[in-house]
């Protein structure tokens, strides 16, 4: 008998818990504009039907669409009231329970529905849950300015890197010192998560491009292939960036020339070839003729010579 009071007092503390949880959830889903749930205008945004929690070095959209902007239009209407729970939720961590939890139900998607599932790379719940949050955050842009300083925590955690890369890349330039120091940090996940996180936002990355020069000279390949590809996503400082990437084109790192290659068409070098690039000397653009005469020294120095280029 003396347990009784005990067992009605834990089950007033799930109770409580459980509450909380399902406010918590109503405040982030449930908020709405325009006759929508915020959850909703999550899925407009760019990145807003990603299930994959792997980096892509592709823009998760090519033009903004008036969908994209609409959603971002009413994120912002709808305030900051949410950045607690955003913070909160931003650092939500998969539990061992969790991880077997979203195990099982790949496993029967998989096996009974016949639905096919990435077991390497699809988000877990909680995962979709943060990556939602960075959206958010993202959209809010120079609204969520209060968040820097936690984000900047994450950012350097392998765990949340990406979402919190993310999410400071959308707020401008005040963002940039977490991202900056994320993109020197000893985890190559995390470098790659902030130089891929700025490529992906380019008005905002443009304060990033000296940082990004920084790390074409990387030791790791994949770090200096990232760094050329986000400088071409943000087409900022021609005169400045296309010298600094055609000079890379004889790197033989894994896939850093071909990353360099799509970065430069961004700058007007559309041919990489000796004969194109010697056309290109003469180009009334002068980041076209610092770029031709960089990059025939990289890749055909005899080529360079004959041209008169030193």
């Amino acid at each position: 008998m003396k347990r009784k009071p005990f067992r009605i007092l834990l089950a007033v503390v799930v109770m409580a818990v459980v509450g909380v949880i399902l406010w918590q959830v109503w405040l982030l889903r449930g908020a709405s504009y325009g006759g929508k749930s915020l959850a909703a205008w999550v899925q407009r945004l760019a990145g807003g039907n990603n299930q994959s929690k792997a980096i892509g070095w592709g823009p998760m959209s090519d033009l903004k669409s008036g969908r994209e902007a609409e959603a971002e239009q009413a994120i912002r209407a709808m305030g900051t009231n949410t950045l607690p729970l955003l913070l909160r939720t931003m650092h939500a961590d998969n539990t061992v329970q969790s991880v077997k939890l979203e195990e099982f139900k790949r496993w029967v998607r998989s096996r009974v529905f016949r639905q096919p599932v990435g077991f390497g790379s699809e988000m877990s719940a909680i995962e979709r849950r943060r990556w939602e949050a960075a959206l958010v955050l993202h959209a809010l842009g120079p609204m969520a300015k209060p968040a820097i300083p936690e984000l900047a925590l994450l950012v350097t955690n392998s765990v949340f890197s990406r979402d919190a890369a993310y999410a400071l890349a959308g707020m401008g330039p005040e963002a940039m010192g977490p991202l900056r120091q994320a993109m020197t940090n000893s985890s190559d996940w995390v470098q790659l998560c902030a130089i891929w996180a700025v490529g992906q936002t380019p008005t905002n990355g443009q304060f990033a491009v000296s940082a990004l020069l920084e790390r074409l000279q990387d030791k790791t390949p994949m770090v200096r292939a990232g760094a050329a590809w986000s400088l071409g996503q943000i087409h900022a400082d021609p005169e400045l960036v296309a010298p600094a990437l055609a000079a890379k084109l004889g790197d033989t790192g894994l896939n850093v020339r071909a990353m360099t290659e799509d970065a430069l068409k961004e700058y007007g070098i559309t041919n990489v070839t000796t004969a194109a690039l010697v056309q290109y000397l003469d180009d009334p653009k002068l980041h076209i003729r610092m770029a031709a005469t960089n990059a025939l020294k990289a890749i055909d120095p005899e080529a360079a010579a004959k041209a008169g280029v030193r």
